[in-house]
């Protein structure tokens, strides 16, 4: 990302490597929040629902049946086959933007 203002070469500079350093800043924040909201555990005695991540991850998906895993199998690998085929689309010339001829008509049509 460059500035294209008018500014001089050492601010041309600086910008990027903030940028940069903001985005870097970000990645290592959220990795660092992932790795430790996985690595926490509880007792067995303990409530999970005092914990904010134990009771999201025990309800996302409370409500959905369990699903056959073969039937899943085939299901994507038709949907794969189906994906990789080729699609063809004919789309013909319209006739209507073709000009009607604009020629003189001819002297001798018989020696064309």
């Amino acid at each position: 990302m460059h500035v294209t203002t008018e500014q001089s070469t050492a601010k041309a500079r600086q910008l990027p490597r903030a940028f940069r350093a903001l985005v870097w800043l970000c990645m290592a924040v959220f990795t660092v929040g992932v790795l430790l909201s996985s690595l926490h555990h509880h007792d067995l005695a303990d409530v999970k629902t005092d914990c904010v991540s134990c009771h999201v991850a025990g309800n996302l998906l409370a409500d959905l049946p369990p699903v056959n895993p073969v039937l899943m199998a085939v299901l994507l690998a038709v949907a794969y086959v189906l994906a990789r085929l080729p699609v063809y689309c004919f789309t013909p010339a319209p006739s209507y933007l073709i000009p009607a001829r604009q020629a003189p008509p001819a002297v001798f049509p018989q020696f064309r």
